[in-house]
């Protein structure tokens, strides 16, 4: 049974965005996730980003079950940051989010724990181990896929996973949150085909964030490019996953 959920924020000097997304985690939540044995929220952060830790050191360590990590700065977005941080988690659940979400859905940890925990017990009966599903009894290596409120969600013809929660076997069974090949952009379509094609998805629609991005195909969420962005776009570029060929990236889905 699932009780403990942990989220991953990377951030890099964006302390009034990660205030916005913070203060959305515990006020859309219920009391238990102020209680360190069902939640918490880890915030990397890099050792040279003197902003983030004093407006952490100032404000965010009122919230007791948010914690701070500090590392040497890398260019390594997935496996230096996500991969990182999931490797600290203690969490049934890992959530890879960041610090310009939102959080819209009420109560989202107790939605998030009763779904998941009905599907189990639904996977543990061996109800989906039949002709048209390969789930079998105790085989709980898969991944969740929220709404961004972007309009991908209901697009099935692309397998996007912005922000995913992937269960604490999933993580052990691959040793990785997102594969590393892709140093920033790109790796949700690569996580997202890797699970798809092991056939190990749960679509959870309740669970509904807001991406506050400045390319949101959601208007009402648009904000401007910052220089974080401007940052993230030019790691993107140097990474030849970005913008490869398509059998470049088949080779590293189906390497996973």
């Amino acid at each position: 049974m699932r009780q403990k959920i942990s989220m991953i924020c990377p951030t890099r000097k964006r302390p009034e965005m990660l205030n916005r997304f913070i203060e959305s985690v515990y006020a859309k939540g219920t009391d238990n996730i102020k209680n360190d044995s069902v939640f918490e929220l880890l915030i990397i952060v890099d050792e040279d980003d003197d902003s983030t830790i004093k407006f952490f050191e100032k404000k965010l360590n009122n919230y007791k079950t948010t914690k701070l990590i500090t590392r040497k700065r890398s260019k390594l977005f997935n496996k230096d940051y996500l991969t990182f941080g999931a490797s600290k988690s203690s969490g049934d659940l890992i959530w890879g989010i960041a610090d310009d979400v939102e959080i819209l859905t009420d109560d989202w940890d107790r939605v998030l724990l009763n779904k998941i925990n009905k599907f189990e017990s639904i996977i543990n009966r061996g109800m989906l181990a039949n002709h048209f599903y390969s789930w079998k009894p105790k085989d709980l290596a898969y991944y969740i896929n929220i709404d961004c409120s972007d309009g991908d969600f209901e697009n099935f013809s692309i397998c996007r996973c912005s922000f995913p929660i992937i269960t604490r076997e999933a993580f052990q069974k691959l040793n990785f949150f997102a594969p590393e090949e892709w140093k920033f952009w790109g790796a949700d379509y690569a996580l997202g085909e890797i699970y798809r094609r092991a056939g190990r998805v749960f679509s959870l629609s309740q669970i509904k964030v807001t991406h506050w991005s400045w390319n949101n195909n959601n208007s009402e969420y648009k904000r401007k490019k910052d220089s974080t962005n401007e940052n993230s776009e030019k790691i993107s570029s140097e990474c030849d996953m970005v913008g490869a060929v398509y059998q470049k990236e088949e080779d590293i889905i189906l390497k996973n």
